[in-house]
């Protein structure tokens, strides 16, 4: 039987939201809510694709993001990181 990666590499997709859409219509038929108001949340995960024992507990995990203009600045242990200009 043929099963779902732990995480989707998201820059190979040839259309993107329409994984995405997915993760939402399977979400809102799972927890019987309205399609209309659901929405797309990003958390960046302080970890590696290596380090995934499993499914996300809600929704999906993705890698593969790229970001232009800025780069992603790690938090310290207890805080979430953030955008930052580009280093040159």
């Amino acid at each position: 039987m043929w099963q779902m990666p732990k995480s989707i590499k998201i820059s190979l997709l040839f259309n993107p939201m329409s994984f995405l859409t997915a993760i939402i219509q399977s979400t809102a038929r799972e927890k019987n809510l309205p399609l209309d108001d659901m929405c797309i949340q990003t958390n960046v995960m302080p970890f590696f694709i290596d380090d995934i024992a499993g499914k996300a507990e809600e929704g999906w995990y993705i890698h593969g993001l790229y970001i232009e203009g800025a780069t992603w600045e790690l938090g310290q242990t207890d805080q979430e990181g953030y955008l930052i200009p580009s280093i040159l």
